[in-house]
């Protein structure tokens, strides 16, 4: 069965690693250490399964199975590893760990090498992370990236928010976030806010004007019989007015979508590309912390307040929030402390790289808020308002006159519906030409910031998939299979394809290491032939950049 398999994969797993490390003590214990500087602590720290990942790559270029590595073999293996040397001083490592000249080195040497190399490493940590190299250091092979972060600990995964989502879902109860499929919730008639007076008053005016000419000066009701032809023709153009008023501010609405989606965009970038690429994990929380701050900070300021403590979760710094409250401009001091974090903290080898990009990101960021700024700040034209009210306002008033010798009493309530849906509009263009507030038709913010921390947060250190198969709450398939069984099924299949793929490498390795010797013992003449350098890019996609061959 598959799952026996799998665990007895497992199994077998095991008991090699056992084997392993019972191999290396005894190793270790049967000669002294050379004492290079760093190497014994390391070897001390080692897991099984690490020194099983070091054996194979000892055993991929011990051809003859003699337990012995010459120098250009171990240089290979070092390359399949992923350590970053130079041609000098893996030439010294050897010399140092062949203290017979015998011309080969066993595995707990080659491990010692490896310890040493990872040590100075991990030492340059201040200066450059160890999982990236300089311009002409040994490729790193992708799917051996762990190796550089052998002893670095994995911090937990903990999705303690930096907002309060609470507070951030109550806020979005507010907004009109509706199923444009669905038409009985979208069919509301209310009157509230900026256009309540007005209609209200047009309605009362129409009442009046109903009960003098019909009921207390009827004898006057010859005087408003005439046809509606000139209100008509006038509302045509009002409604022109106020088309283009209602389009002049949705595209403000849409702009500041477009420039919200624009800050989402590029914090992410910021979030998966360069807080990654900081040295530590405290940096990379900083970073990530930061740039929902500088979101939330917008948003209040936007609103013309400041960020309050309530709606704050527990993995955000207050004491920063408070710094960038007290600021003049929130927003752009925020900006400001992230440069300043990636400056501080990206590494010498790939800063300027990396540096340049964040750079580009907190350019657009910046372009986005001074966007959003110009709608703020930016109403529609004064002159523009004043005549389309007005104009609006009497002919609301006057329009009831004829309404009335035509339809009588009705008069009132045509007249309050058509004064009902042109003052709606109005007050529709008004909400959405600043729409960064708290009124229903505004920018749901709240959910916007909701969803970016749930991206920021699968970025944050330890974070891991729940990769659950279906079936229990505990991941089991159908309720049938152990979690024990479901791992074990997972390490088996992990082992064969990483086996797989790395006895391929392997193989090519061991094919231009042999040509490569073969080229450094020929001769012409009597004279030696300088084997050039090796074209590592043309000969195997596996290693895009090694060490250049020196003659």
């Amino acid at each position: 069965m598959p799952m026996a398999g799998g665990g007895a994969a497992a199994a077998r797993k095991g008991l090699n690693m056992k084997r392993d490390r019972e191999a290396f003590e005894k190793r270790n214990a049967s000669r002294e250490l050379k004492g290079v500087a760093g190497a014994s602590t390391l070897v001390d720290q080692m897991t099984p399964q690490q020194y099983a990942e070091v054996r194979k790559a000892f055993e991929s270029y011990d051809k003859d199975g003699s337990g012995k590595l010459e120098e250009e073999e171990m240089k290979a293996a070092l390359r399949l590893m992923g350590v970053a040397t130079n041609e000098k001083e893996a030439n010294d490592l050897f010399k140092q760990m062949d203290a017979d000249n015998s011309g080969f080195i066993v595995l707990n040497e080659f491990v010692e090498v490896w310890a040493f190399l990872k040590s100075k490493q991990a030492a340059s940590a201040g200066s450059a992370s160890a999982q990236y190299h300089a311009p002409g250091d040994s490729y790193h092979p992708p799917g051996d990236m762990s190796m550089t972060m052998f002893f670095q600990p994995e911090p937990a995964t903990d999705l303690t928010p930096w907002l309060d989502t609470t507070y951030y879902k109550e806020a979005l109860d507010g907004f009109n976030i509706y199923d444009p499929t669905l038409w009985l919730p979208t069919i509301r008639f209310s009157v509230k806010g900026m256009m309540f007076w007005p209609w209200f008053s047009i309605s009362v005016l129409t009442f009046l004007q109903c009960l003098y000419l019909l009921e207390l000066n009827p004898d006057s009701a010859s005087a408003i019989f005439f046809p509606l032809d000139a209100h008509v023709i006038l509302g045509g153009a009002l409604a022109f007015l106020v088309v283009m008023r209602t389009d002049a501010s949705m595209s403000h609405w849409w702009e500041a979508r477009c420039s919200w989606q624009q800050i989402m965009n590029s914090c992410v970038s910021i979030g998966c590309q360069t807080a990654p690429a900081l040295p530590t994990v405290q940096a990379t929380e900083q970073m990530l912390m930061e740039l929902m701050a500088f979101c939330v900070c917008f948003k209040a300021f936007l609103r013309d307040t400041t960020v309050q403590p309530e709606e704050c979760g527990g993995r955000m710094d207050w004491e920063y929030i408070r710094a960038l409250n007290a600021a003049h401009n929130p927003p752009i001091t925020a900006l400001q402390h992230l440069t300043k974090t990636a400056r501080e903290n990206l590494s010498k080898q790939l800063g300027a790289a990396i540096y340049d990009e964040t750079s580009e990101s907190i350019r657009e960021i910046n372009d986005a808020v001074g966007a959003c700024m110009k709608i703020k700040r930016t109403s529609m034209v004064f002159s523009y308002v004043a005549t389309l009210r007005s104009f609006l306002i009497l002919w609301l008033s006057t329009m009831s006159i004829p309404l009335i010798g035509e339809f009588g009493w009705l008069a009132v309530p045509a007249s309050s519906l058509i004064a009902f849906l042109f003052l709606n509009i109005e007050q529709m263009a008004v909400e959405i030409e600043q729409p960064f507030g708290n009124d229903a038709n505004d920018l749901p913010i709240e959910a916007f910031l909701i969803d970016l921390e749930k991206i920021l947060l699968e970025m944050t250190p330890g974070w891991k998939p729940d990769l659950g198969d279906g079936g229990g709450k505990d991941g089991r398939r159908g309720g049938s299979a152990s979690v024990s069984d479901t791992l074990a099924r997972r390490i088996a299949a992990l082992e064969s394809a990483w086996q797989a793929d790395y006895h391929s490498q392997a193989q090519k390795i061991n094919e231009l290491t042999t040509e490569l010797a073969k080229a450094r013992q020929g001769t012409a003449g009597g004279a030696p032939v300088a084997a050039g350098q090796t074209d590592w890019n043309k000969m195997t996609p596996l290693f895009p950049q090694t060490q250049p061959v020196r003659a």
